[in-house]
């Protein structure tokens, strides 16, 4: 079956905003993008975009796909059984893609039902995001997200976890190199991985053919990583200008996730919350925001994660992290490029994040042009039209 989206404006996730094109869907792939005028005649279905705008479906590059943003999550995870944790992942994954998401990558909570729900997902089982998987992340004894993770000291225990990752399916690895917001017992100024562990991690990693992340709040820490060549740093708050233009020229992404620390800091008294959590937020929030700036107007190359499923920040509005990117100085459409082309490329996808022929049809269509204002994609009542490999996912009524 073939559909015709035509009579809005085209984002084709390399940052072109097209007026007066066409694109044309055959089951789930893109087969042709041309001027209207070369479908004068079509006789198929055809998908009324005027008044707004043909886009790719979003990445998110940072989530925790089991975790329910309750005030803390991983103590609510641990009071779940794993039955009960499949059907919540599964939830959220449905949100995702309700909420404009056509892919996101789960940094850890529960790793076997999510690689379990990657498998269905692929295999069409189920209507939803499609899933990456991180497996555990790696974290040094002491550091944050220990509970969640894969505790590992040294070089050689760092290749050993890699190789059990990787075994097991993960799609990529992930270092938790610094203290953490939301692990009163670190640092986030501390760095917890030796730049020993990191090299010898990245390096096992990217021999096993798996994009890596660095988890790090400091700028200590963003420079081992980008020294060890790691593909993307995380969070990324207190990055110094020497970092940066190390990260630039590295071509190493960052992916703020600005939400997590903000949603801790401007949280009601009444959410809950460990307070030493919202102190530490309160701390780094401005600085955050600050160090994303900075690089940004550096030339860095920014990579969409919004860290839904941590306290408040709720499944299936991932794309709120969207206003938050602006809001710190980035154009609307280079915020969208992080979300879609940038997202792609930073976790290896070919065929996802950009509107192309020969590109899977994972499409949204929004009101109005997000370029004037973001909140077009960021709030999903804005959205009209999901579109999950060919197949209408979710539509406004």
């Amino acid at each position: 079956m073939q559909t015709l989206y035509s009579g809005g404006l085209l984002f084709d996730g390399d940052g072109r905003l097209l007026e007066n094109y066409g694109v044309l869907v055959e089951n789930d792939r893109v087969i042709k993008i041309a001027p209207r005028p070369e479908f004068t005649g079509f006789a198929g279905y055809v998908v009324d975009t005027s008044g707004g705008t043909l886009m790719p479906a979003l990445i998110d590059g940072a989530c925790h796909i089991a975790l329910g943003a309750e005030a803390d999550p991983v103590g609510a995870l641990g009071g779940r059984d794993e039955s009960e944790t499949t059907l919540m992942a599964l939830e959220h994954l449905q949100a995702s893609l309700v909420g404009g998401f056509g892919v996101v990558r789960d940094l850890g909570g529960a790793p076997d039902v999510a690689r379990s729900l990657a498998d269905a997902m692929q295999a069409g089982r189920f209507m939803g995001a499609s899933l990456l998987t991180a497996g555990c992340t790696i974290v040094p004894t002491g550091g944050h997200g220990e509970e969640m993770g894969v505790v590992a000291d040294g070089s050689l225990e760092v290749m050993q976890s890699i190789r059990a990752l990787a075994a097991s399916g993960a799609h990529g690895i992930v270092f938790s190199a610094s203290g953490g917001v939301t692990s009163a017992d670190t640092n986030p100024s501390m760095t917890y991985m030796t730049a020993e562990e990191l090299e010898a991690g990245v390096v096992e990693a990217h021999r096993l053919g798996r994009p890596t992340a660095v988890m790090a709040h400091n700028t200590d820490a963003a420079k081992l990583a980008t020294q060890a060549q790691a593909g993307a740093v995380l969070y990324g708050a207190g990055l110094d200008d020497d970092t940066i233009g190390a990260m630039v020229a590295g071509q190493v992404y960052l992916v703020p996730a600005l939400g997590a620390s903000r949603a801790l800091a401007d949280a009601a008294d009444d959410a809950g919350l460990d307070p030493a959590i919202v102190d530490t937020a309160k701390q780094l929030v401005d600085a955050h925001a600050g160090a994303l700036k900075r690089f940004y107007d550096a030339g860095g190359k920014v990579a969409f994660g919004s860290d839904s499923g941590m306290p408040l920040l709720a499944h299936g509005e991932n794309a709120l992290e969207l206003r938050h990117l602006v809001a710190s100085g980035m154009t609307p459409i280079d915020a969208l490029i992080a979300a879609t082309g940038y997202a792609a490329d930073m976790l290896g996808l070919v065929g996802r994040g950009r509107v192309a022929e020969g590109g899977v049809a994972d499409l949204l269509v929004v009101d109005g042009n997000p370029a004037d204002n973001i909140d077009a994609v960021a709030e999903r009542g804005n959205h009209r039209l999901v579109v999950s490999g060919g197949t209408v996912a979710a539509r406004r009524n």
